[in-house]
C-alpha cells in the first residue's frame, strides 16, 4: 500500500513556522509533480487544452440560458448562490479561454531538450508559495533551491544535484497565475474556514 507523502518539511523548508494552509496546498499539487510527462504526453496536454477551450466557449455560449431558465422559488437563497457562482464563470471564463488559446498557438520548440513540465510545476508550486508568504521570491536563493528540491523528492523523485536555478528564474520570469490562484484558495479557506 503507497502512503501518501507527508509535506510537513517541505512546508517548513518555505517557512518556519509554516502557515497551515501550506501543507494541504502542496498536496494539492503532488500527483502532477510526481508524474513523469513523455512527449507522447506533451501532445495529449495540447489536446486537453484544446478540449477545456472549446468547453469554455461552449459555456460562455450557453450559460446565460442556465440564469435565464424559470426556478419554482426564485427567493430560494441556494438559486441566487448558483445565480451569482454562474455570473462569476462568466467574468472569468473569457480570460480562461484566450489563456488556452495562446498556450495552444506557442510557436514549436527550436531543439534542445524538452523542460520537464512536472519539474517546471513544483518550481511553480515552490515559488508561488514563497511569494504568498514572503513577499517576494529571489531568484538566487539557495534556500528557495533547497525547498524546490525537497518537494520534488517527496512528489517521489530523485534528488536533482544540477540545481534549480533556471527552473526557479522560469517561473520568476514568467509567473503561474493559476498555481498562485490555487495556493490563494487554500489560503483563504484556512483563513475563513466554512
Amino acid at each position: 500500500m503507497l502512503t501518501k507523502p507527508d509535506f510537513t518539511a517541505v512546508a517548513k523548508a518555505i517557512a518556519d513556522p509554516p502557515p497551515e494552509w501550506l501543507v494541504p496546498g502542496l498536496a494539492h499539487f503532488q500527483d502532477v509533480v510526481a508524474s513523469e510527462v513523455t512527449s507522447d504526453e506533451a501532445h495529449d496536454y495540447l489536446r486537453r487544452f484544446a478540449q477545456m477551450h472549446d468547453a469554455a466557449g461552449k459555456l460562455i455560449a450557453f450559460l446565460p440560458m442556465y440564469l435565464a431558465m424559470p426556478t419554482a422559488a426564485r427567493s430560494d437563497k441556494r438559486v441566487r448562490v448558483i445565480q451569482e457562482q454562474v455570473r462569476t464563470a462568466l467574468g472569468v471564463l473569457p480570460a480562461i479561454k484566450a489563456n488556452l488559446a495562446d498556450r495552444m498557438n506557442e510557436p514549436p520548440r527550436k531543439g534542445g531538450p524538452r523542460p520537464s513540465a512536472p519539474r517546471h510545476l513544483c518550481a511553480a508550486v515552490v515559488v508561488e508559495a514563497w511569494s504568498l508568504i514572503h513577499g517576494k521570491a529571489q531568484p538566487r536563493s539557495n534556500r528557495l533551491y533547497r525547498a524546490c528540491n525537497e518537494y520534488w523528492q517527496a512528489c517521489g523523485h530523485e534528488y536533482r544535484s544540477e540545481g534549480w536555478r533556471w527552473d526557479v528564474k522560469d517561473v520568476i520570469d514568467k509567473p503561474e497565475q493559476w498555481v498562485r490562484d490555487s495556493l490563494t484558495r487554500y489560503k483563504n479557506q484556512s483563513l475563513n474556514p466554512v
